[in-house]
């Protein structure tokens, strides 16, 4: 015999779903990705999290010096050629060995993408470190890092972004954008990297 359930039983229901809903949005996925550049096969670690800030971290081995990969990582007016979503990279100046950095690019998934603008402030440790936090522009949090470290097999290095954009984007849109930026990104460096290890004809 069906029945109405009370106010009672509709909010122990409530509950349990807001919980759910809560634990699913919050948890951590890991996943392997692996980039395929010119018969180089690179495994590629990759975890997401997504609560109220996107946070993503990934970790791969270069078959390349530590050098080339550090040069790399710092030819800050030359992040567009790197990162996909970025148009324009330029040094705005640097003070008390911090880097000051603007970009200006077009971000998002299908109609939620839009124009952004940021500026960073970036400080490094040579050769091992480099971590940049934004100031200015279209996000309410950006922070992110990247490790570098000389091992036997080449060059290990370890990106993390946290990303919590100023606009609306529903959390879905976010966490797709976020795991595929970070993707193209190490893409990116990977191949920047590799062809940098290469001889000039």
């Amino acid at each position: 015999m069906l029945r109405w359930l009370s106010p009672a039983e509709m909010r122990h229901i409530g509950s349990i779903l807001l919980l759910a809903l809560s634990a699913t949005s919050a948890r951590a996925d890991n996943r392997t990705h692996i980039a395929d550049i010119d018969g180089q096969r690179i495994v590629v670690k990759i975890t997401e999290q997504f609560d109220d800030v996107s946070t993503v971290r990934a970790e791969c081995v270069i078959p390349c010096s530590q050098k080339i990969v550090w040069r790399v990582l710092t030819d800050y007016d030359h992040l567009e050629d790197i990162i996909s979503i970025v148009d324009d990279s330029r040094v705005l100046g640097s003070e008390n060995g911090v880097t000051i950095l603007l970009q200006e690019g077009r971000g998002g998934l299908w109609f939620f993408k839009r124009d952004f603008t940021v500026t960073f402030r970036v400080r490094e440790v040579p050769m091992a470190y480099v971590g940049f936090e934004a100031f200015e522009g279209d996000f309410s949090r950006f922070v992110g890092t990247w490790q570098v470290e000389q091992r036997e097999e080449g060059t290990w290095v370890s990106h993390k972004v946290e990303i919590q954009p100023r606009f609306f984007a529903p959390r879905w849109a976010l966490r797709r954008m976020a795991g595929s930026l970070m993707s193209e990104t190490i893409d990116g460096v990977i191949r920047r990297c590799l062809s940098a290890d290469q001889p000039s004809p």
